[in-house]
């Protein structure tokens, strides 16, 4: 099993949580998300920049900037449900799991447009 890692920098509300031990080779931006991938385009790290304002509006929960600053672990979980890559996170406090699912288009594949 994969061993994930994260920081949070409450100054600029960014978080970001890896995998241990990859290497991204690119990334893509989506609203407030960053999404890394390895050589081989698996899903190794996510960042949300100004987490406790993205959080808040993907967890039915809000999360602040001092829930964030008190997390003791995260991890991320990605597979692929048909055109749609999948990214399940949880967030583990001392009072509670926090944990949702994003879904965005799979961009594996080359683009018509670009070809």
């Amino acid at each position: 099993m994969a061993k994930y890692s994260f920081d949070y920098d409450a100054k600029n509300d960014d978080l970001i949580i890896f995998q241990e031990g990859k290497q991204s080779k690119g990334g893509i931006e989506v609203g407030d998300l960053i999404i890394d991938f390895d050589s081989k385009g698996n899903a190794i790290a996510i960042e949300f920049q100004n987490a406790s304002k993205t959080l808040t509006e993907i967890q039915p929960e809000r999360i602040t900037k001092k829930l964030l600053s008190s997390m003791l672990k995260a991890k991320i979980q990605t597979d692929t449900k048909g055109d749609f890559l999948r990214i399940a996170y949880a967030l583990l406090f001392a009072e509670k799991e926090v944990s949702s699912t994003i879904a965005i288009p799979n961009i594996v594949r080359p683009s018509p447009v670009s070809a």
